[in-house]
């Protein structure tokens, strides 16, 4: 690759790095952000580095460019690795078993409007996990949705619901902070 100044640059910036640093590159489409990121890996072979891309097929690409001492995932498949450590997502809830869950543990009442109170949490909850705000008493209080989210929250929190792939994106958005 024949780099440009700017890209020897970042190159050069990258080797004095400490370990848990972040290195962010923003470019247009097209200017040369994979194969600085290639020789940045070359530049720090004694460096594990993190490379995030969009989609599996570029993370399949991106495979074959770098060299053993870069992890390629896709922002899903951290989260997952992060969040789940090996175990499986479920689909998400169906209405008539968040019902039954809903009303087992005391959130809802059992009743003739169960089923609709329960389809009601369910969008505000994916509307939550949707967002980017990160406290749910946030959420709750700035948007018009039901406060019965934060108790069906806790209960993914908690371990007592099984993660979706929604809320276990949204725990790792969490737990990003500001980062």
């Amino acid at each position: 690759m024949e780099a440009t100044q700017e890209q020897t640059d970042i190159i050069n910036a990258s080797t004095v790095l400490y370990n848990d640093d972040v290195m962010k590159i923003n470019a247009c489409a097209g200017s040369g952000k994979t194969s600085t990121c290639v020789e940045i890996a070359k530049a720090n072979r004694s460096k594990r580095i993190l490379y995030l891309v969009f989609n599996k097929s570029m993370k399949d690409e991106a495979e074959k460019r770098f060299g053993g001492n870069t992890d390629i995932k896709t922002i899903n498949g951290l989260a997952y690795k992060y969040v789940m450590a090996g175990k499986s997502p479920r689909n998400d809830y169906k209405a008539r078993e968040m019902t039954e869950i809903l009303v087992k543990k005391g959130i809802i009442q059992d009743g003739r409007s169960a089923y609709k109170d329960t389809a009601f949490i369910l969008d505000d909850l994916t509307a939550f996990m949707n967002s980017d705000v990160t406290d749910i008493d946030e959420f709750t209080k700035t948007r018009r949705v039901s406060q019965k989210i934060v108790p069906v929250w806790n209960l993914f929190l908690k371990g007592e619901l099984e993660h979706t792939h929604s809320s276990y994106l949204k725990t790792f958005q969490i737990a990003l902070g500001d980062k």
